[in-house]
């Protein structure tokens, strides 16, 4: 029986992993060990162990590190103690294969400590760009310390290659996200209207904004720029989400807050839990901000999206995703257009999503439980260094 970590540190990878972690823990094959951390345990960005719960997880054990602020100092510190806490822990339940997603700072801290611990790691999502953060560096330290690597399309295959990958390591298997969205049931009736605080007879934008951590030094200009593109539409419903926990998140929560007190068509979620953001999604006239949600779920739910600035720069898009800068004119003209696209509902082809294949969560599991492992960390690192030689 092969036994499988997986490690979840915030609620936009819970959401995307939901569905792999209930097919794991149900597999009778696999000893199956599930470890929330990171802002999942924290209450601020939401009561994101409630949904958990409701959704039959069962936690093997809650690891958590220390977020106190939103510096770059404080994210330092947490990588520190995220490597330390996950260290002790791989020692006292060492698995067979760890099983991480994306690349954020705490997972990145879960890959030093499973790489010391001569544990192999299965990477979800590796091969990405995304210029605006330094989440690229992270990803593609992760992808070196990762032994299979699950990628979402072929352009991100070839970069897994290109970063010295061994080809039968790699698998193209689309977007769990996608996947997910795919199977959900949508239902916005006036019952789920009344619970968003939404009119029917109003268009509605999804807004989530994170910070651009390669230069966040333009935090508290850039939201203030969006905000001010927003006011120009009128009739409309504005459902805001928190952003991710990240160095500078602060300035964007208060100048969101600050903005939905005055508008009262705005509501302010601080996590929605995923099917009830795909749900809003799936019947709003635009998403806008710099998710990877707008650029990588939003197209399966026939709804465009407006991604602005550099955060998310690089991504393979589908032509329903609009580009804007920092500018509000370059904003209210696509978000123009973005209306446009979902009022007449023409060019379906514009939708055709990059990140959309058959049976994701099928083609992780039969990976990780077929996958001869023996050596594959030590080989790996000799191939590397025979290349490097």
């Amino acid at each position: 029986m092969r036994k499988i970590s997986l490690i979840s540190s915030s609620r936009a990878d819970y959401g995307i992993m939901k569905n792999l972690i209930i097919k794991l823990q149900n597999d009778k094959d696999i000893k199956f060990n599930f470890y929330p951390t990171g802002s999942l345990l924290q209450k601020k960005f939401g009561n994101n162990l409630n949904q958990i719960k409701r959704d039959k997880i069962k936690i093997t054990k809650k690891i958590n590190i220390d977020l106190l602020n939103d510096k770059n100092l404080n994210v330092s510190y947490a990588v520190s103690s995220g490597i330390k806490k996950f260290t002790k822990e791989f020692k006292k339940n060492k698995p067979d294969i760890l099983v991480i997603l994306g690349d954020r700072y705490e997972i990145f801290s879960v890959a030093i400590a499973a790489m010391i611990n001569q544990i192999p790691i299965a990477h979800i999502h590796g091969g990405e760009s995304t210029e605006g953060v330094i989440d690229e560096a992270i990803r593609h330290s992760i992808t070196k310390m990762s032994h299979l690597h699950f990628v979402s399309t072929n352009k991100y295959f070839n970069r897994v290659l290109q970063l010295g990958e061994k080809k039968e390591n790699i698998y193209n298997v689309g977007s769990l996200g996608v996947e997910n969205v795919k199977k959900q049931k949508f239902f916005l009736n006036t019952k789920s209207l009344k619970k968003f605080n939404l009119s029917n007879k109003k268009q509605i934008f999804v807004i989530t904004l994170h910070p651009e951590t390669l230069d966040n030094s333009n935090t508290k200009k850039n939201i203030i720029i969006l905000l001010n593109a927003l006011k120009k539409f009128k009739n409309t419903n504005f459902i805001f989400t928190m952003p991710n926990a990240e160095a500078g998140y602060k300035e964007i929560n208060n100048q969101i807050i600050r903005f939905c007190r005055i508008n009262k068509d705005s509501i302010y979620f601080k996590s929605l839990g995923q099917d009830d953001y795909f749900e809003i999604c799936k019947h709003a006239h635009c998403i806008i901000g710099n998710s990877s949600s707008g650029i990588i779920e939003a197209p399966s739910l026939l709804t465009p999206s407006v991604d602005i600035g550099n955060r998310q720069l690089g991504r393979v898009r589908a032509e329903s995703v609009i580009n804007s800068k920092y500018n509000v004119k370059s904003i209210i003209k696509s978000i123009k257009k973005c209306l446009k696209l979902k009022n007449t509902k023409i060019k379906f082809s514009k939708f055709k999503n990059p990140y959309e294949k058959k049976k994701t969560t099928d083609q992780i599991i039969r990976a990780l439980k077929t996958k001869k492992l023996e050596n594959i960390l030590f080989k790996n690192f000799k191939d590397f260094h025979k290349k490097l030689s």
